[in-house]
This record gives C-alpha cells, structure tokens and sequence, in this order.
C-alpha cells in the first residue's frame, strides 16, 4: 500500500488487521503510526485499547498476547510495536499474522529494509498492508542524472 493508501483506510474507518511498515525513510514509517494513534480510538478509549510497545523491551509472545486481547468498551484495539526491527526472533509473529483478530490493528513499525525471502516477510507482502519506502543514496542519484 501506498502512504496515502493507508492513511485513506485509517480515514474510512476500514482498518486492515495488519500494517507493516518498513524501510530505512523513518519519517513516512513515523507519521503514519502516529496518524493511527491518534485517529483509530478517541482519547478515552485509548486508555484501556491502546498499547504501545518497543522492540527492544518486548518479544514476541506479549506481542501476541496483546494483540489477541478483546476491545474493552470500544471497537477496536490498537498494538504497535516501534522499533520492531529489534524484536528477536520476529519470525514467531508469523502464526499470528496467518490468523490476526478482526477487531486489533496490530501496526508494526519496521525501520529497517526486510528480507524478502523470509517467511513472514513474504506473508506481510501478500496480505497487501505493507508499507515499504528506501532512501535514494547519493549515488543512486548520481547514477540516474548521469545516464539521462
């Protein structure tokens, strides 16, 4: 999907039970994890449906273990994971993602570029709630400009 894509869903209330963002531009990755944040529950429902968790102090079993939690007094439950480039052994989120719970927005923020050939990548890619964005290098532009 593409930014705005998402961003329309989020708008339409049409939530996507998984969002993967991913790639090295953390700025897109960022925005569009707060934008959910702040516009799928209303302040007083955050309270009790909103976790925010970070790679580094988390794994995979609490991930599931929240993402698995019913809505209490709302109509989704939000999860996301920033940072998740750091979660160990990432690939056990594979189960989950196979058969995520309709009313959590699990949003997995991946700053990092992903290997494509690993399972769960290759599953994110396919259920179409992936967001991918690299950075152009110096060179890259270089090279484009040089062959025009």
């Amino acid at each position: 999907m593409k930014y705005h894509e998402i961003i329309e869903t989020i708008d339409n209330k049409n939530y996507q039970s998984v969002y993967f963002l991913s790639g090295d531009e953390y700025y897109y990755i960022d925005k569009i994890s707060n934008y959910a944040s702040t516009k799928i529950l209303t302040e007083e429902e955050k309270s009790f449906n909103q976790v925010i968790l970070y790679g580094k102090e988390t794994n995979v079993k609490e991930i599931i273990g929240e993402a698995k939690q019913y809505p209490f007094g709302a109509s989704n439950r939000v999860v996301i994971i920033k940072e998740a480039q750091q979660v160990r052994s990432i690939e056990g989120l594979e189960s989950y993602i196979e058969n995520p719970l309709s009313t959590t927005v699990l949003i997995i923020c991946y700053k990092k570029k992903v290997d494509k050939r690993k399972g769960i990548f290759k599953k994110i890619i396919n259920l179409n709630s992936s967001f991918q964005r690299e950075f152009f290098n110096g060179m890259r532009i270089k090279k484009i400009k040089f062959m025009l």
